[in-house]
């Protein structure tokens, strides 16, 4: 069930003065050189969120929620098996019928709301404008499609021929330009900035190439190399976005399946990649990786590291790391909706893995002892660290560009299928 509280921010006292022009609705005679004292948090002040926060909170647990330590947006109810989050006014909760019902009109009571309930009888909700639907094998989460049609339509190739990967693979890019290295052809695309106007289209496309990459795998390194010079963006960047348009064309919708399992199924795994030197104007490396529950997909990334590495296996480690720390911070999200999961993550490369599996720097003194935690959470058993194939590794989806079957082969794995 999903309920969206109507003028979220109104139902919060102000918690400090805050003053006002009086709107002209609420002007009389004799308020010439008067303002207004706000009474209630308003849309646009710096603390109305906070307050509505507060607010909702001291009303969640007025009906027998308890806030998570590790997250203050999820909640659970001891007194019932319902399980809320919480995304600014939306609340999103899992139950029983009975127990939603119960907590429906509980908010009625104190709040005007907005009720969608996912069930037998009504197969498709939206939440954040994401399409979430039930069937018999499970649940699929599809992100808004709306946003492919603007990507496409902002530049400008409505009707133009597809592609089938997101971003130019090297095998390609050799084959076109066989008489320039890689290098050379890059700078000869990077000459010139673009103007006022295409540099403000740019930022708008991207950040919405940002967003739907939160549910397109496929799309995330892609929308990691468009943000990259999102500050100054040359011709060659924008030549990134219309790939990544054109391979909109090709494969416009992905919709992965969350199918049914048990409560056995509860161990957390996660896998990690990295590309050392992959940024070659920065020399910095990129960061990938995806985290399971069981066999269901819950988080994908990839960034830009912001150390330069010297090794191949310091990138690894700095990209272990960070897998380690989202494995972590999802098994202590899970244990305040009350569900224990062991840790385990993989990775591809072996000299990384032995620095993680040994005690202290050894000869890699250069690296800051603040990324050594890991071994301690190794060591300890918190987590269980193991090697995977290179060729087998999803992570590579998010960390450089992959052939279409490759592409095919990882978004299978990830439970995800074009439509």
């Amino acid at each position: 069930m999903v309920i969206d509280v109507r003028r979220a921010y109104f139902n919060a006292p102000a918690r400090r003065e805050v003053f006002v022009e009086i709107p002209p609705e609420d002007w009389e005679p004799g308020d010439e050189a008067k303002c207004a004292r706000l009474r209630s948090s308003l849309y646009g002040t710096r603390d109305a969120a906070r307050n509505w926060e507060e607010e909702l909170r001291k009303f969640l647990e007025s009906i027998g929620g308890k806030v998570g330590v590790a997250s203050t947006c999820v909640y659970s109810f001891g007194n019932k098996d319902v399980k809320a989050a919480v995304h600014g006014d939306d609340l999103i909760l899992s139950g029983q019928p009975e127990e939603l019902e119960w907590i429906r009109k509980e908010f009625t009571k104190r709040f005007e709301i907005r009720v969608q309930v996912l069930s037998d009888g009504n197969g498709e909700i939206k939440i954040l404008n994401r399409i979430i639907r039930k069937n018999f094998g499970g649940i699929t989460i599809e992100a808004d499609p709306r946003h492919v049609e603007a990507i496409i339509e902002q530049l400008g190739l409505a009707g133009a021929k597809g592609l089938s990967t997101p971003c130019e693979v090297e095998k390609e890019r050799r084959r076109e330009t066989p008489h320039l290295t890689s290098s050379t052809a890059e700078n000869e695309e990077e000459d010139v900035s673009l103007d006022f106007e295409q540099a403000r289209r740019y930022r708008g496309i991207a950040a919405r190439l940002n967003y739907l990459a939160q549910d397109r795998p496929d799309l995330k390194f892609a929308a990691l190399k468009a943000s990259r010079n999102m500050s100054s963006p040359r011709d060659r960047d924008w030549g990134i976005l219309k790939r990544v348009g054109r391979y909109l064309i090709t494969r416009p919708r992905a919709i992965c399946s969350f199918r049914w399992q048990d409560e056995s199924s509860t161990k957390i795994w996660a896998c990690s990649d990295s590309d050392w030197a992959g940024d070659k104007k920065t020399r910095k490396s990129t960061t990938g990786g995806c985290l399971w529950h069981g066999a269901h997909l819950l988080k994908v990334w990839a960034k830009t590291q912001k150390a330069i590495s010297l090794s191949s296996a310091e990138a690894e480690l700095y990209a272990a790391v960070h897998c380690a720390s989202e494995a972590l911070g999802v098994q202590s999200i899970l244990k305040d909706l009350g569900k224990d999961a062991a840790v385990g993550f993989g990775m591809d490369a072996s000299a990384a893995l032995a620095l993680i599996s040994r005690e202290g720097l050894g000869k890699a003194r250069h690296v800051e002892t603040q990324w050594l935690w890991i071994q301690k959470a190794v060591r300890e058993g918190r987590l269980q660290v193991s090697k995977i194939h290179g060729e087998l590794n999803p992570a590579d989806l998010m960390t450089k560009p992959l052939c279409v079957d490759k592409i095919d082969e990882f978004m299978k794995k990830m439970s995800y299928t074009f439509v």
